[in-house]
């Protein structure tokens, strides 16, 4: 009897002391995936209602949603509407939340966002990849690092020609004079 409890012991040991640091070792070199779908420029103009360059006037929580995540409006003001119904200098709502994967706004900064209209408000298309914040050297950061604002105008008058999303005339006028050039 006293064989079979040392015999036990031993094993635990071996057990506690080997196997389960190597199990630790081997699942912890495991990669994991991420679970967001990153969509193509063509998807993100496709997928929105409206598409503008707007500066970030005000940020405030509202209020929290019964699954924890916070719920923030921002105030925008029109900079450079590219596709919908905006207009340079007009102000509206976007409602964004503060959890993983969403688009975050800060008061003062710039951003090109792609829109989806909802009630009296618009939310970011598909997230944080909807909202490429612009920095003072004016290049797009976020999903849109390395992009220029001419790929995104290409890829919207392709969209433009296939739909006829309307085109704000200020937006015509600037592309126009771009070409002429």
């Amino acid at each position: 009897m006293k064989n079979n409890s040392y015999t036990c012991k031993t094993f635990l040991i071996i057990f506690h002391g080997l196997f389960l640091p190597f199990l630790f070792i081997i699942l912890s070199n495991i990669q994991a995936s991420a679970m967001i779908h990153e969509l193509t420029l063509e998807q993100l103009v496709q997928s929105s209602d409206a598409i503008a360059i707007v500066d970030t006037l005000a940020v405030k929580a509202v209020g929290t949603l019964p699954s924890g995540f916070g719920v923030v409006a921002n105030l925008v003001k029109v900079y450079q509407p590219l596709m919908g119904s905006l207009a340079v200098g007009e102000t509206f709502k976007v409602k964004t939340w503060l959890a993983e994967d969403n688009a975050e706004m800060v008061k003062g900064g710039r951003y090109l966002l792609f829109l989806k209209k909802e009630k009296d408000y618009f939310v970011v298309t598909a997230g944080i990849m909807g909202a490429w914040p612009i920095n003072k050297k004016e290049e797009f950061l976020g999903y849109g690092i390395g992009r220029k604002i001419s790929d995104v105008e290409a890829v919207i008058e392709k969209e433009i020609n296939a739909e006829k999303k309307p085109v704000p005339e200020k937006a015509k006028m600037e592309r126009k004079a771009v070409i002429s050039l």
